[in-house]
């Protein structure tokens, strides 16, 4: 039993180091995008996204 505990113990670890990975790469990509001036403010993002649920419901 405490063998399959370490185990569960060692797999959410893993996973966490992975999730913790790609969030630095994530953000690695979003400061380089911003540093190129490739950024969007908030009112061009929700349009975006409203215009994409319009279409989906359209279809």
């Amino acid at each position: 039993m405490l063998d399959v505990a370490f185990q569960l113990l060692e797999k959410l670890n893993a996973e966490y180091v992975q999730w913790v990975e790609e969030t630095r790469q994530k953000v690695d990509v979003a400061i380089a995008e911003i540093e190129r001036g490739e950024v969007l403010d908030g009112e061009t993002v929700v349009m975006q996204i409203l215009e994409k649920f319009q279409k989906a419901r359209e279809a």
